[in-house]
């Protein structure tokens, strides 16, 4: 299992169940060995290191969850021993981005332009070939029912990935050819397969995500988030607004779609997380993972819209036993954060059910989520500052609307912009039986969530005060409202003497 922070759900839920856990991780003080019976340091690439682990322990299962990097190594170990695995073919479509994008043109399946770039020379070769053909042609025209998408722009910018990455590390978007020289030695070096790097088309629209299950020869599709991303760099997501519907975009269309291609895939069992653009009126595929949504998708938010038990499906799945359609779901309460459970959230009881009809009695229909990162942005070109003080968790974790709080910093943290999704300082999980309950939910998060800052050198600043005829100068702390997700109010208006 990869480093995840704070208390790893699907550990929880392997021991719910009766079993006991294994658990290999490059760190040794990865946050899950101290909840699993057993705790080996391994990297997550040695697979023959893995294998041992496996055979030392008699292993009747081999599961990970959020981890791409983690998914060749669970198909091979599970294959070696005679588990149920979706294969190192498999494996290798779904973490490998240049395969995928090669399976995808192959069965016919819309994908932007590509190519599989071993240097900078060949990187910028492309850029500059694509800028100068009609394969986009389409700058100036509406890129959504929106307009050009997040980041203002049109045209035909590129991105370069890693081949095989995680956590949008390595990822950069090339506005020109001289870009790839800039860029092509930090993205190649996150590929773990081969060093090299694909380029591709930038699809400028609005991106969603789509989390599902397969399971015999099927796929479905289960929850669909519409995201935002942050405005210094549109390749960390900001916010994930889960719904089942949407007025602006066909997310029917975007579940068959889905449904399709991982139908086509063949992919056995198991989770699924794929994220999507929307350009010009069609649904671009940008990447999908054998594993769930990372950040409590899987083990939270799609119980939470659906009512069903993704944790206990993959573990019975993983073990072999027969999925069969259960009598019912799981209740609110199994779901919801109890008020006992210190703002952790919990997982659907054991009795919940699994993959069944198409539209299932037990999912709340008009219930959203939303998944919503904080930012470090203060305002008036602020970009970073030590932490002075955190005003309102309490009151936001005793809020039943909000399933989890996370603050990944401390009073003292020098706090400054994510470089990737790994590096978000935090993020906090609500919900509402409707849009507009959970709309109204975020704005008081907002308005209550509050972090006090001093400047990024650690200290204070001077701020001239008025009284009667005089003036008088004082050290003042800046006080400024975090705003979660959102940029802070400007530093001038925040600032206030204590």
């Amino acid at each position: 299992m990869r480093a995840a922070r704070g208390r790893p759900p699907l550990v929880e839920k392997v021991k719910a169940m009766g079993y006991e856990v294994v658990n290999s991780n490059l760190y040794e003080d990865s946050p899950a060995f101290a909840f699993a019976d057993y705790c080996e340091v391994a990297d997550v690439l040695d697979k023959e290191k893995n294998l041992e682990i496996a055979r030392k322990y008699h292993v009747q299962a081999v599961l990970t969850d959020e981890s791409d990097i983690a998914v060749p190594t669970v198909a091979y170990v599970a294959g070696k021993l005679g588990l149920p695995t979706i294969g190192e073919d498999l494996a290798r479509l779904f973490t490998n981005k240049y395969e995928m994008r090669c399976f995808c043109r192959e069965h016919g399946l819309k994908t932007p332009e590509f190519r599989l770039c071993e240097n900078a020379d060949e990187a910028a070769a492309f850029v500059r070939e694509f800028a100068e053909s009609d394969n986009s042609g389409k700058s100036g025209e509406p890129k959504n029912p929106g307009g050009t998408g997040e980041s203002g722009k049109s045209g035909k910018r590129c991105i370069m990935k890693p081949l095989d990455s995680q956590s949008s590390r390595g990822v950069y978007v090339l506005e020109k050819p001289e870009d790839a020289y800039t860029f092509f030695a930090s993205s190649a070096s996150y590929s773990s397969a081969r060093h090299a790097v694909i380029v591709e088309q930038y699809i400028e629209g609005v991106e969603f995500t789509v989390d599902g299950i397969a399971y015999a020869g099927e796929h479905r599709s289960l929850a669909i988030s519409e995201k935002k991303h942050f405005s210094y760099n549109t390749s960390i997501a900001s916010e994930l607004f889960f719904s089942e519907t949407n007025d602006r975009y066909d997310y029917a269309a975007l579940k068959e779609q889905n449904d399709r291609l991982v139908a086509l895939t063949g992919l056995p069992f198991g989770l699924t997380h794929a994220e999507y653009k929307w350009e010009d009126g069609e649904f671009y595929l940008i990447e999908i993972a054998a594993r769930g949504g990372g950040t409590r998708i899987s083990s939270h938010i799609v119980p939470l819209l659906t009512g069903i038990d993704n944790y206990r499906f993959l573990i019975e799945a993983a073990l072999g036993h027969p999925i069969e359609a259960a009598s019912g779901y799981p209740s609110d309460a199994d779901v919801l954060r109890s008020a006992d459970s210190a703002n952790q959230g919990c997982l659907p009881s054991e009795d919940s059910g699994f993959l069944r009809a198409a539209d299932p009695a037990g999912r709340h229909t008009g219930r959203c989520a939303v998944l919503e990162f904080l930012s470090t942005d203060q305002g008036d070109g602020q970009e970073e500052g030590v932490v002075a003080a955190i005003r309102g968790a309490r009151e936001v974790r005793a809020n039943p609307s909000v399933l989890e709080l996370r603050l990944e910093f401390s009073v003292g943290d020098r706090l400054k912009r994510a470089d990737d999704d790994r590096s978000r300082v935090g993020f906090y999980i609500a919900y509402g039986e409707s849009e507009e309950e959970l709309r109204r939910t975020m704005r008081w998060v907002k308005d209550t969530l509050k972090i006090e800052y001093t400047d990024a050198q650690g200290h204070g600043s001077i701020e001239t005060k008025k009284h009667g005829n005089s003036k008088q100068k004082e050290e003042v702390q800046w006080k400024l409202r975090h705003r979660t997700g959102l940029p802070l109010p400007a530093a001038a208006d925040s600032l206030k003497s204590r």
